[in-house]
C-alpha cells in the first residue's frame, strides 16, 4: 500500500514503489497546510487550513477535487477528519462538526458548537469531539447529547486530542498534560 505524508506548508506526499510524488495547490489541492489525512469510501481526503481536498487514484492519474466556501464549507480550518456509518465528520475552527455524506456538506451541531479540534467513537454511534469551549461533547443520532466541561481554575480548557481507551473511558490532551473521562459518572 502506499504511504501518505501532510506537511506544513509543502503539501502532500505519497509514498508509493520506492518513489515520493508531491501534491499541492498546483495540483488542485485546496491548500498547501494539510493538518489531517483520512480514507473514506476509497479516497484520500485531507483536511487543511483552507478547506477539504479528496484525491481519488484512478490506474496511473490522479483527481483532487476540492471544497471551500463554495461547495458549502463556511470554515476553512479542518483539523480533524473521522467517518463512521457512511459520513465523514469534519472539525472545524469557527463551525464546529460538519458532516458529509458523499453528496451535502451540513453543520452537524446547528451553531452548538464553534470549534472543534478531534473527534473520536465508541463501537455504537456515539461520536466524542474535543472542544475549545464545552470541553468534550458527546453526539448521538446527529445531535449533541451531552457536554463534559473539563476545568482547571474554574475555567473551560481547550482539549486538543483524545481517543477512546474503552467503551465508557476517554483519554485527553491539553496545554498542561491528560487526563482520562469516564462517560458514566
Amino acid at each position: 500500500g502506499d504511504l501518505w505524508f501532510g506537511t506544513f506548508d509543502q503539501g502532500l506526499f505519497r509514498y508509493s514503489n520506492g518513489e515520493l510524488i508531491q501534491y499541492d495547490e498546483s495540483d488542485s489541492l485546496i491548500n498547501n497546510n494539510v493538518m489531517t489525512i483520512h480514507e473514506w469510501n476509497g479516497e484520500i481526503w485531507t483536511g487543511t487550513l483552507g478547506g477539504l481536498s479528496s484525491i481519488k487514484l484512478i490506474e496511473d492519474s490522479v483527481r483532487i477535487s476540492s471544497y471551500s466556501k463554495e461547495q458549502g464549507l463556511e470554515a476553512p480550518y479542518i483539523y480533524q477528519l473521522y467517518s463512521k456509518d457512511n459520513i465523514l465528520y469534519i472539525a472545524t475552527e469557527g463551525d464546529g462538526l460538519i458532516n458529509y455524506d458523499g453528496k451535502q456538506l451540513s453543520n452537524s451541531t446547528d451553531g452548538e458548537i464553534e470549534s472543534a479540534y478531534d473527534i473520536t467513537g465508541s463501537e455504537d454511534s456515539t461520536l466524542y469531539i474535543s472542544t475549545k469551549n464545552h470541553g468534550i461533547v458527546q453526539y448521538e443520532n446527529q445531535k449533541v447529547k451531552r457536554k463534559y466541561p473539563i476545568k482547571y481554575k474554574n475555567k473551560t480548557i481547550l482539549i486538543e486530542s483524545i481517543d477512546m481507551l474503552q467503551e465508557d473511558m476517554i483519554i485527553f490532551d491539553w496545554e498542561k498534560g491528560f487526563g482520562i473521562l469516564n462517560t458514566n459518572d
